[in-house]
């Protein structure tokens, strides 16, 4: 992001890293929320997902500028996560959960 995007005056690098910061600081929080046990935490999950996931296929898949294992690791980690809030969730059952 910072050397093609901004030195180099590359607009796609710097619109993916943009997006990559985005993608990375809405899992922290999703993260953080999750272990404090925060009634936002599926809601920031699903948010990272739908950040994430379209940022790295973008970036990893369609255009090969960022590495297998971070595209890996920032497709299927945000979806495990959602996984993970879904079933916590359900597992509650209807008078565990927070309106």
């Amino acid at each position: 992001m910072i050397y093609l995007g901004i030195l180099q005056s590359e607009r796609y690098s710097l619109i993916a890293g943009v997006l990559g910061v985005l993608a990375g600081g809405l899992l922290l929080a999703a993260g953080v929320a999750l272990l404090v046990s925060s009634r936002l935490a599926s809601a920031l999950a699903q948010a990272t997902a739908w950040i994430s996931v379209p940022t790295f296929v973008l970036t990893g898949i369609v255009t090969h500028r960022a590495g297998w294992p971070i595209t890996a690791v920032g497709i299927s980690f945000p979806l495990l996560l959602v996984l993970f809030c879904y079933k916590s969730d359900r597992n509650l059952g209807p008078a565990g959960r927070v309106s």
